[in-house]
């Protein structure tokens, strides 16, 4: 089982865990979410990278005490980094995760060697009620194996905490943020994912 690691910074406490050897590689989980979505790819990506997967604030493990911008939230993710001596980390970031890591890339490029978004927020215009209910769709219609864990995180995030992410990610943008980004980067979407489409 792996151990769970706390970053501590002047008002927030992140949470992650490190699993194997190589080049390090940071995973960046979606709305709702926590490092364990991760875990059926950890174990083949820890056979390659030094693998850390983080609960972002104020999911998982990590605390909530205010909202954070996503450059805030990149800001965060720098100074963790840079406590770890890190000088030089490749990305996988899903949905929101992706997001934070544009962000990140943008504030931090000599930071990010490589960059793989899978199916990013921010890229996409759209409405709140419009994502709550194809997220409501996905869930209804998920694996079931996978629901207690999609239920469990969402619940300790709090619907409080899930309003605001939903709303931070529906007004950021980061487009523009494209144009800054140096390092290869690989885009991923699913053939049938109706939250974030291909056309979208």
């Amino acid at each position: 089982m792996k151990a769970v690691f706390t970053y501590r910074s002047s008002h927030h406490r992140l949470s992650y865990d490190v699993k194997g050897s190589g080049p390090p590689l940071v995973l960046l989980h979606g709305l709702s979410g926590s490092r364990l979505w991760w875990r059926k790819n950890i174990p083949v990506l820890s056979q390659h990278f030094t693998v850390y997967s983080v609960d972002l604030i104020g999911y998982g493990r990590s605390n909530f005490q205010s909202s954070l911008s996503f450059d805030e939230s990149a800001d965060l993710l720098e100074g963790w980094l840079s406590s770890l001596e890190l000088s030089q980390v490749s990305v996988i970031g899903h949905s929101m995760g992706g997001q934070t890591a544009v962000h990140l890339v943008a504030r931090y490029p000599l930071r990010v060697k490589k960059l793989v978004l899978a199916a990013s927020s921010g890229m996409v215009k759209a409405k709140l009620h419009e994502v709550v209910v194809k997220l409501g769709e996905v869930g209804l219609k998920g694996r079931r194996r996978f629901l207690p864990t999609v239920a469990f995180d969402a619940l300790r995030a709090s619907p409080q905490n899930l309003y605001r992410s939903a709303r931070a990610i529906l007004s950021d943008d980061f487009r523009p943020l494209l144009l800054r980004i140096g390092c290869p980067t690989l885009l991923i979407w699913g053939a049938d994912d109706v939250v974030v489409t291909q056309q979208m």
